[in-house]
This record gives C-alpha cells, sequence and structure tokens, in this order.
C-alpha cells in the first residue's frame, strides 16, 4: 500500500538524533529521504545500533559541505526537494548558504525544518544541543548526584531530541497541507530545548503548584 508521502522528497542534513528521527517518520510514510552525511566516516552516530533505526528507509550520500562541487550538488539537490531537515546551530546553514531565504529563490514552495538545540533567537543558541545541556538548562533530570562523579543524574532517554521530532512531524504535515491549499513553502523552528517544555509539562505543572501551596 502506497504510503501518505510517497513522491515527497526530502533531503536531510541530520545528525544523532533529532534530525534523523524526523527524517526517520517522513520515510516510514513514504518519503524519499536522502540522508546527506560529512566525509569519510558520515553521522556520529553510526557507531551505535540505534542509527539503523533512526535512519531505516533512507539513501545516503556523502558530501563535504565546504567543498564548492559537492555544495553545488547539494543546492541542485534543494531545487527539487519539498523538505529540508537541519539540526545544526543556528546559522550555521546561513552562512554555507543553504538557509531558507537562501534555498527558496529556487525553489518557493519548500518547507524548511530547523531543530537547533536552542532557538535563533535564544541568548544559548551557539551552543549545540547536546542532551545533557538541554537537560540542564529545563531541569529534567532526576536532582539526584551520582556517587561516582557528584555529578547530576540525567535520564537515560533523549526526551529533548524525541519530542522536538515529534513537534516537527506534525508541524510538516500541516504545512504540506497548507502548501496543498496555498501553493507556498514555509520555515518550520523547532528547537530542542521549547521542546522539552512540552515533555516536562505534566512535571512542570505539579512543581509550581507545590511550590505555590508551600506559599
Amino acid at each position: 500500500m502506497a504510503g501518505a508521502l510517497n513522491n515527497i522528497k526530502v533531503l536531510e542534513f541530520g545528525q544523532y538524533i533529532a534530525g534523523p528521527l524526523l527524517g526517520m517518520f517522513l520515510a516510514d510514510q513514504g518519503a524519499d529521504v536522502i540522508k546527506i552525511e560529512r566525509p569519510p566516516w558520515g553521522d556520529p552516530m553510526r557507531k551505535y545500533p540505534g542509527f539503523q533505526v533512526w535512519n531505516r528507509g533512507k539513501r545516503s550520500a556523502m558530501l563535504d559541505l565546504k567543498n564548492g562541487n559537492d555544495l553545488e550538488t547539494v543546492r541542485r539537490l534543494a531545487q527539487e526537494t519539498d523538505i529540508v531537515i537541519e539540526n545544526f546551530r543556528p546559522g550555521v546553514m546561513e552562512r554555507l548558504g543553504l538557509g531558507y531565504e537562501s534555498l527558496i529563490v529556487q525553489n518557493p514552495k519548500l518547507i524548511y525544518v530547523a531543530m537547533p538545540g536552542f532557538g535563533a533567537a535564544s541568548p544559548y543558541r551557539h551552543i549545540r544541543g547536546w542532551e545533557t545541556l538541554v537537560g540542564a538548562s529545563t531541569a529534567t533530570y532526576s536532582g539526584l548526584n551520582a556517587p561516582e562523579t557528584g555529578g547530576p543524574v540525567y535520564t537515560i532517554l533523549p526526551i529533548s531530541s524525541i519530542y522536538a521530532a515529534f513537534l516537527s512531524s506534525s508541524a510538516v504535515a500541516a504545512a504540506l497541507f497548507y502548501r496543498m491549499r496555498y501553493g507556498e513553502g514555509q520555515r518550520i523552528e523547532t528547537p530542542l530545548h521549547n521542546a522539552t517544555f512540552l515533555a516536562a509539562g505534566y512535571y512542570l505543572c505539579l512543581l509550581y503548584t507545590s511550590d505555590a501551596a508551600d506559599e
């Protein structure tokens, strides 16, 4: 049976978890996902078993975005792409000439999904989106200290990356519907930091309710 996203082309610049997980969701629905990886080793997660899950159903191309010829190849691909996914820090794609404003010149119907650790308007936008850093900034850890290091104990689950991928997938579906009706693409930004608050909403409500009761 044909997937809901058959004939939808996706260019994924995802690495680690958040970007690749969104690409996996789209590939599972039939989208043709091309994952762009840095030579010579590709996505740093390739050495972990989870890579096979988060990158199932995709094609892969090793292209160096700092190489002129490879960069031109990527730009040509982007002209025929429906969706671009990237989870670099804000400003990285713009410096490469692959930001939303640059790509829509040739492809105005493009849906562009940015998934940084912290949003473009955040004072922490220059910080990489590691789960531990996002967890520290949102207090999503147990509050206990590890006996061997004395440091905080973080959840074993990549909550921030997973929720960012969930939110982005629903946003992509809405953007595709909008494009079908009005013929225009959109830029979507889903910072891991912001997505974490949705994941931790129940806990935070309990925390603030408890604090208010104490006052």
